[in-house]
């Protein structure tokens, strides 16, 4: 990846809290006939610097996962098109793109076991759920036999946060105010994001 080195993000905690907050990743195998790609949320186990989910067995993917392989695996964090006249100046601007985004590489492999499967399944579910699933269930349990789960050792996380740090501080204030008040639910996301990585405060964004 691309990665100039006022937009190259290495604490490994700001990395970690995006994979978190944006699960819903893009995995991408290569193999013999090409690349496999397959999108899918994911866990971060930071104890174990591995990423836990599952997939179909329809899913190409598990025939490709019969031995380990390389993966890269990326997770997208908030974006948003920033316009020339976000800035100060918008004479002095062109339009760009802001964007948060990491790549995890790594090895994925498959998880068969179907205690460890299950383990996989509560966890992804506890994310966002207050309860798990009951295993005991015959009509639960017989879902597992179309499933298994995958682990990913991570060997490098890489991390992108292109939010105009190259702009001074009171164009970033502004640029985080122009957005703070679209009307596109995700340009507020985005503008939230920008204000929380750059250390802008709240009250120096008001209208």
């Amino acid at each position: 990846m691309y990665q100039p080195a006022m937009f190259r993000e290495v604490n490994q905690v700001v990395l970690h809290e995006l994979i978190h907050d944006f699960p819903f990743a893009t995995v991408m195998v290569m193999h013999s006939d090409g690349v496999e790609i397959s999108h899918l949320p994911l866990v971060l186990d930071t104890t174990k610097q591995k990423l836990i989910g599952h997939i179909a067995k329809a899913n190409p993917l598990f025939k490709i996962l019969s031995s380990s392989a390389a993966v890269t695996v990326i997770f997208n964090g908030e974006h948003g098109y920033i316009s020339p006249s976000y800035y100060l100046q918008p004479e002095q601007n062109v339009p760009t793109w802001n964007y948060a985004v990491v790549h995890a590489l790594g090895v994925i492999s498959l998880i068969t076991d179907e205690n460890k499967l299950m383990d996989i399944l509560d966890h992804l579910q506890l994310q966002y759920d207050v309860t798990t699933t009951d295993w005991s269930n015959p009509k639960m349990s017989a879902q597992l036999k179309g499933i298994s789960g995958i682990e990913i050792d991570i060997r490098e996380l890489q991390g992108k946060f292109k939010l105009s740090q190259n702009k001074e501080t009171d164009e970033q204030k502004h640029l985080v105010q122009q957005l703070a008040k679209s009307n596109s639910t995700s340009d507020v996301k985005l503008a939230e994001f920008m204000q929380d990585y750059l250390g802008i405060k709240p009250e120096l964004i008001k209208s």
